[in-house]
């Protein structure tokens, strides 16, 4: 980008857009007119598993900002070369990109039993209950009361 305010408004670059799109995208990049909805470009995924082995991931369709992201479970631990490739338009050159990423062990499965036993030993264990729960002392607390209140009147009465 050899303009400053594109350099500014597109700091990775100006998005690849599909070619349906390419008039109203080129208004607002270069006549800032509104952002249109566009449609983005397809990114051919493809990588060369641990073994060496070439293999086809799939087809990835990128946003108005350029980013597209994919879904994919590789079938073997190790080390993985993943390489997107746009195969250009008539508006745009192709492009390739790669990145690198390493497939761990998935973890071990555990059975229902086990994990039941791996909660269970996670709970706090809980004191025996207390001799009086909280209603035996409420209504303990009731008699006494009632009882404090009788002789009150009683006395009163008998004053009189």
């Amino acid at each position: 980008l050899s303009d400053i305010n594109l350099q500014i408004r597109f700091q990775n670059g100006v998005p690849a857009v599909a070619d349906e799109s390419m008039s109203e995208w080129m208004k607002y990049v270069y006549m800032q007119f509104e952002k249109p909805d566009t449609i983005g470009v397809d990114v051919k995924l493809e990588a060369i598993d641990p073994d060496g082995k070439e293999v086809e991931i799939g087809i990835a369709k990128t946003d108005a900002s350029g980013n597209y992201g994919y879904s994919w479970k590789p079938d073997i631990e190790g080390p993985w070369t993943i390489t997107a490739t746009f195969l250009g338009s008539g508006g745009y050159y192709s492009s390739t990109s790669t990145t690198y990423i390493t497939v761990d062990p998935a973890p071990e499965t555990l059975s229902a039993e086990e994990i039941a036993a791996n909660v269970i030993s996670q709970l706090p264990e809980y004191p025996e209950q207390p001799a009086y729960l909280t209603i035996d002392i409420v209504i303990l607390l009731l008699a006494v009361v009632g009882i404090v209140v009788g002789l009150v009147v009683y006395f009163a009465v008998k004053k009189q």
